[in-house]
This record gives structure tokens, sequence and C-alpha cells, in this order.
């Protein structure tokens, strides 16, 4: 095998486990790649190109969907609803801790 396909080969590997490292860590990309002591952008040029081999058909997008309006409840508290893929809904009380909702968006957003 050529030099340069070789050497490509293993900054290939190299990338897949960082992306690997940080779906795992539950850091934010930014956070991931500044305690790792590498750049965001370039984290996220090695995560977008191998999210595009994987091809648009294989990545599921959290989409909202407008639903009709409902009465409020009598206590005029109304509880957020998350529809995430065909079978997933979230129903989070509007008391809810904003930092776990943060934390929850984040988890959907790297299933998406």
């Amino acid at each position: 095998m050529p030099s340069n396909r070789r050497r490509r080969s293993k900054k290939e590997s190299y990338w897949r486990e960082q992306v690997a490292r940080w779906r795992d860590s539950g850091l934010s990309q930014a956070e991931f790649s500044r305690q790792a002591g590498f750049s965001s952008r370039l984290f996220g040029y090695w995560k977008r190109r191998f999210e595009q081999a994987q091809g648009a058909s294989s990545v599921q997008a959290v989409v909202a969907v407008p639903m009709p309006h409902a009465p409020e409840p009598k206590t005029g508290h109304q509880p957020i609803i998350v529809h995430a893929w065909h079978d997933v809904r979230l129903e989070i009380p509007d008391d809810f801790h904003p930092g776990s909702l943060e934390k929850i968006l984040v988890v959907l957003g790297r299933l998406a």
C-alpha cells in the first residue's frame, strides 16, 4: 500500500475514534475538542465527513411537528411535547429544570 494511502487510513482511523469518544463523552463538540487539544473546526470537519459518508438515508432528523391547539389544562400550565421519530414522544412539564432539558436536546441532536 502506498505511503499516502496508509497515512490517510491512519488519519481516518484516528478521527473515527475521536468521534466515537466524543459521542460517548456527553460533552459538546467544542468542549470535547478543547479538552482533547485540537480545534473544534477540525473535529467538526471529520464528524461531517463521516456522517456524509454514511449517506443521508441512514440519518434520522428531529422534526418539529405542528400540533393542533388544545385548551390549556385548568392549572394554567401546559407541558412541552417533543415528537422525535415515529415512536419517540417526550412530554416535559413546565417546571422541568432547564439544564436537564438542554442535555436532553443535545442527546436528541446526536441521535439525529
